[in-house]
């Protein structure tokens, strides 16, 4: 008997050749996960579009997921914090659906502030890890994704979105 990997590759590199006998074309075939396979959107993402439609589901703010939240200790000294479980969880979401739409790693760590691509890595590595083992996380993304993929067409394209999503204003 052969071992599942053996017979996924035998099976694309079929449907490779098969593809190329009838179009004269090549085709690339990569292995995914059931979310990854679920998140993509056959184009590449706008991050602002994305951003965009997951703070409409959901309600969350640019300032309350990317910007640190500033509290006083209990001695009076000043602190900020950004890795609190639930901004955490809304940057997992938002970077996740984004590097399955083809965003990159360097752009998404620019445009949010954070030090480099690799803690953006980080997340989306975390996150998936989350979605194959909670169910809470599950749920949350299938209804956050859902939403998405069903407005995406009508925000792709809309200049004003960074301006909206980082402001928060409802520009026309």
């Amino acid at each position: 008997m052969m071992s599942g990997s053996r017979a996924e590759e035998i099976l694309i590199d079929r449907m490779k050749r098969e593809f190329e006998s009838e179009t004269g074309r090549s085709i690339k075939i990569m292995m995914c996960n059931k979310w990854e396979s679920m998140t993509n959107f056959t184009e590449k993402g706008n991050f602002y579009a994305i951003v965009k439609l997951v703070f409409d589901f959901t309600g969350w703010t640019w300032k309350d997921t990317y910007l640190p939240s500033v509290y006083k200790t209990p001695d009076g000294r000043i602190k900020t914090a950004v890795r609190n479980r639930e901004k955490v969880f809304r940057r997992s979401v938002i970077d996740y659906i984004a590097v399955n739409n083809g965003v990159e790693f360097s752009y998404l760590g620019r445009e949010t502030g954070r030090i480099n691509h690799t803690t953006v890595l980080h997340s989306v590595k975390q996150f998936d890890i989350d979605l194959e083992h909670d169910y809470y996380t599950q749920k949350t993304f299938k209804e956050i994704l859902t939403y998405v993929k069903e407005n995406y067409s009508d925000h792709k394209d809309r200049s004003t979105l960074k301006q909206e999503v980082i402001e928060g204003d409802s520009v026309t």
